[in-house]
């Protein structure tokens, strides 16, 4: 459902993952990374995605606080918050956690069937409503 939703609509496919990154896709993910805006990532597992997305962070040294939207069981690395998680601990209220505890510089989102449809909709009008894509880099990962 998500693959196909809103969040996919408007955003191209950057690199599709399966094989080893070509320069040509190393630098336009490095360009990616650095652009604010909404991006795209098909992969063809959530742990590749992952592996693709450390790799390309840890060669940039430019993030402070990256964040992860997720309802996967794999966890994420000690430096990434997992956004889902502290949402729902910190207020349980979208809106409210994007006006007193949303800081991140680089975030991304993994569409799986697990997200909640109505919740990742109040999530996504709240990153619209603070105009987040015109500020930090989204970048969107579904798998195959």
């Amino acid at each position: 459902m998500l693959k196909d939703g809103f969040l996919l609509k408007s955003v191209p496919v950057i690199a599709k993952a399966g094989h080893p990154l070509s320069e040509y896709d190393i630098i336009t993910l490095h360009r990616t990374f650095l652009t604010p805006g909404y991006h795209h990532l098909r992969v063809s597992s959530c742990k590749q995605g992952r592996d693709i997305i450390y790799q390309i962070l840890a060669s940039m040294k430019y993030y402070q606080q990256v964040a992860c939207l997720t309802k996967e069981t794999l966890l994420l690395s000690d430096y990434v918050i997992d956004l889902y998680e502290d949402i729902t601990i910190q207020t349980n209220n979208v809106d409210e956690y994007f006006l007193h505890h949303f800081s991140y510089d680089f975030l991304w989102i993994e569409l799986s069937s697990t997200l909640d449809v109505t919740w990742i909709d109040q999530f996504y009008n709240a990153l619209n409503d603070f105009n987040l894509e015109q500020k930090i880099p989204i970048l969107c990962i579904a798998s195959n």
